[in-house]
């Protein structure tokens, strides 16, 4: 696949054949998105050598999050906010807290924006329960290595073979309500998530706490990265020490006006 228009045929990819540029458009053809899952079984894609000196690889990253209507204007306030570890005050971890508490049933989608050819992880963390989510990747299809200048969605949409259509999917805040989390890790390596969250789940503290106890040196400092004000996002130029980003945003769950973890 080499293009798209979402007007042509409806929407349709561009793809190259095989057969050479005497074949069809100099060697392109189309093929509409609603066919594209009927006859394409497995889909790759290409990406560099991850052999790097991660301590010298510039990133760059950002998260938007929206309520789940998938409208324009949806975008959930936020402002910055900073967690000091009780055990040391001097390492910190920047975050950002949702301004408004949210309800319960609230759905939810993440648009996450790269810069860099990069692993991303999704974890979720109710303060009220012991049990570590990890939302992405959920599957065992899907990677969590992301290419340059690449914008993707969490969850992403999945295609229904009855009704032959793309389904746009969401996350959904469930009970318990309290204080809640979404950690989100940027590597330019692959990071070992399952042995990480197993970690997490006996580390003593709150859920800021265990993520510094837990990556440990292995996080960049904060001092070392350049968090965005504006955007839930950061910059990280390179000879840093460490290799993962972290993103945390927690906010307060509540009970909605009829009556956590996410779920989709």
């Amino acid at each position: 696949i080499v293009g798209y228009d979402d007007n042509k045929y409806g929407g349709a990819f561009q793809a190259v054949n095989s057969w050479g540029p005497w074949w069809g458009e100099n060697g392109l053809f189309w093929i509409k998105y609603t066919d594209f899952p009927k006859v394409a079984k497995y889909c790759f894609q290409a990406y560099l050598s991850n052999k790097v000196d991660a301590k010298s690889v510039e990133m760059a990253a950002n998260i938007q999050l929206h309520f789940g209507s998938f409208s324009t204007g949806n975008d959930v306030p936020f402002e910055r906010t900073k967690f000091k570890n009780k055990a040391d005050t001097t390492n910190q971890l920047v975050a950002y807290n949702l301004v408004l508490p949210q309800e319960d049933k609230t759905k939810y989608y993440f648009e996450a924006n790269v810069e860099k050819q990069t692993y991303l992880y999704l974890i979720g963390k109710n303060e009220e329960v012991k049990e570590i989510q990890l939302l992405f990747p959920n599957a065992d299809s899907t990677s969590e290595l992301l290419g340059p200048n690449t914008k993707f969605l969490l969850p992403s949409p999945q295609w229904n073979s009855q009704t032959n259509l793309w389904e746009e999917m969401q996350y959904q805040l469930e009970p318990p309500t309290g204080l809640e989390y979404w950690l989100f890790l940027f590597s330019p390596t692959k990071l070992n998530i399952s042995e990480y969250i197993e970690k997490l789940s006996v580390a003593k503290g709150n859920f800021p706490e265990k993520i510094i106890s837990t990556f440990g040196n292995n996080l960049i400092p904060f001092n070392q990265i350049k968090y965005n004000d504006k955007k839930v996002g950061f910059t990280v130029n390179g000879n840093h020490q460490g290799q993962i980003v972290p993103i945390l945003i927690s906010f307060e769950h509540i009970k909605d006006n009829k009556q956590g973890f996410l779920a989709f």
